[in-house]
């Protein structure tokens, strides 16, 4: 007999005001961006903290009696804004993990282990530990042309992140006609005009709001006009690709200085697109309302997110090879064969993060693009 228990979180970095309700009738408009007056722009990165962050998750079921376990965590890639190691262990287990890839077109890489419970050590309970060692980049837009030309994205890549996806669903006709509504258009804008046009349109129209169980598709969201940083990241990311701008969602988890959570906090979720000439540009798309502006939230990452992936809709492989597609992966992902159920299941995690030896680069915050 086959159970299974599939647990992908999502747990929401709070933003700076928490507003119910729909879309406002913003108009889509110019911010005030510098972009045209400043035809070249560059990213400056500079290393800011190296860290170690463990994720212990206690799993028990008292009705469970497996007799195989499949485990899948995120494996943190190297990005611009981070480099990283990953391992995926298991108390009182010899075993190791695979570092494999998801079975999507992006191939994403995936901790995977596969457990049998011959001792008998794991028929209703186990507690695994997922480790990352990591130097955390910040970076910002700043002008004048780039040192070094950044990496062009290939063929392939421009397809993936200007396609439309489950959740990312721009050849939805609800989200197709939430653009013609709101008259959203790029009207011959380079991408960093029209991102910023976007980032602001979002910003003073939608309300922040976690809802437990939201449906963060692009063309769910749009509706709604409610959401956090896991929908209105997916909704931006849409509208950039709906007019052939590769856009990316970042998940992963807010990491600020040495600390202790636990049961999923810190989680968070942020998008960066891809400009010609300049790169990867991180955007911030859970800030709402206030004075401050919105050149604090573009083009700026102070290096206190450590992504677990990039994009979403992973597809992960379950017991029996079963392929089963998830939005996005923030923490330990298990199923288990065997007899019995999972009723009256809890889990438990442990975030614990420490603060390692600087890294060899000179440590400095990014400034805003005022």
């Amino acid at each position: 007999m086959k159970i299974m228990s599939l647990t992908p979180w999502l747990l929401l970095f709070p933003a700076l005001s928490v507003l119910p309700g729909a879309f406002s009738q913003q108009v889509f408009t110019d911010p005030g961006s510098r972009t045209q007056a400043i035809p070249k722009w560059h990213i400056e990165k500079v290393a800011v903290k190296r860290v170690r962050a463990t994720s212990t998750m206690q799993l028990t079921a008292p009705d469970l009696r497996a007799t195989s376990w499949i485990l899948n965590a995120p494996c943190a890639p190297d990005l611009e804004e981070q480099t990283v190691t990953s391992e995926l262990g298991v108390q009182y287990y010899a075993g190791q993990a695979e570092k494999v890839q998801e079975g999507s077109d992006l191939k994403r890489p995936v901790l995977r282990m596969e457990i049998k419970n011959e001792g008998n050590l794991f028929t209703s309970a186990l507690t695994a530990s997922t480790t990352y060692e990591a130097t955390l980049f910040a970076r910002r837009l700043v002008p004048g042309p780039p040192s070094t030309p950044p990496k062009p994205l290939s063929d392939e890549e421009r397809k993936w992140y200007t396609g439309s996806t489950t959740t990312c669903d721009t050849n939805s006709p609800v989200f197709r006609e939430f653009l013609k509504t709101n008259k959203i258009a790029r009207n011959g804008d380079d991408e960093i005009t029209f991102a910023r046009k976007v980032q602001h349109f979002l910003r003073m129209s939608g309300k922040y709001q976690v809802i437990t169980g939201q449906d963060r598709r692009a063309s769910a969201i749009c509706q709604a006009g409610v959401s956090d940083c896991g929908g209105f990241a997916n909704l931006y990311v849409a509208i950039l690709r709906a007019y052939d701008i590769p856009a990316r969602t970042l998940v992963g988890r807010i990491i600020t200085k040495e600390h202790t959570t636990t049961d999923f906090e810190n989680n968070h979720v942020r998008s960066e697109f891809y400009a010609q000439g300049v790169g990867w540009i991180p955007v911030e798309t859970a800030r709402f309302g206030g004075n401050d502006p919105d050149t604090n939230y573009f083009g700026v990452d102070s290096g206190d997110l450590l992504v677990f992936h990039v994009g979403t809709d992973l597809v992960l492989t379950t017991l029996h090879d079963k392929k089963e597609e998830f939005p996005w992966l923030q923490t330990l992902c298990f199923s288990a064969a065997g007899r019995g159920t999972f009723n009256g299941k809890q889990t438990h995690e442990r975030w614990v993060v420490e603060t390692l030896p600087p890294p060899t680069e000179s440590i400095q915050a990014p400034r805003a693009n005022h």
